[in-house]
């Protein structure tokens, strides 16, 4: 009743304020900063600035390991040298690459879902891609997969969150993925 009885101007300059509130956080919520982290002089990729150095070990052959706990937020990124040509004469190709590497992925889950590899550029180099969802210690996951490969190496990048956050961290996932960059040997 208050506010009913209050001076018409008081209650619109409470209204404005509020909704200024909201519009102020709304627009921080959507806005994530990026920052650069080269690795090993290797390769670079742009990571939210939430995202830290990972206290636990999210893999030990990854390069690089970063996470959020409390978004349910990780990245992992893993290099490996590309082999030499096999007895039969051949290299192993990014598609078998991909193929092992994913199925990697989902041999740990369970009720595995993954959508259609797609076949891309990430900044210049050959990929594919992939999202796995599966469940894990109860929990659904969703991992997001990019293999890339290069002259030298194939490079494994991953992004996962809990499911049911992937419409919360999908967008920062993608910029994630979509920034490495093989950086020039010097």
């Amino acid at each position: 009743m208050a506010l009913k009885n209050a001076p018409f101007p008081l209650f619109y300059l409470l209204f404005i304020f509020i909704t200024g509130c909201i519009n102020v956080i709304n627009k921080n919520a959507d806005e994530t900063t990026f920052k650069e982290v080269k690795i090993n002089e290797l390769y670079s990729i742009q990571l939210p600035t939430y995202l830290k150095p990972s206290v636990t070990m999210l893999n030990e052959d990854a390069s690089l390991q970063y996470s959020d706990t409390a978004r349910n937020f990780y990245v992992i990124v893993i290099e490996e040298m590309r082999g030499g040509i096999d007895i039969n004469h051949k290299r192993e190709t990014l598609v078998e690459f991909f193929e092992s590497c994913t199925s990697n992925i989902a041999w740990g889950l369970a009720e595995v879902q993954s959508s259609n590899p797609e076949q891309i550029k990430v900044n210049g180099l050959d990929a594919y891609r992939t999202m796995i969802i599966g469940k894990h210690n109860g929990l659904t996951m969703a991992y997001k997969c990019y293999i890339i490969e290069s002259l030298g190496h194939f490079y494994q990048l991953y992004c996962w969150t809990i499911a049911d956050l992937l419409s919360v961290n999908q967008k920062d996932m993608d910029v994630v993925l979509n920034s490495f960059k093989e950086l020039p040997a010097k």
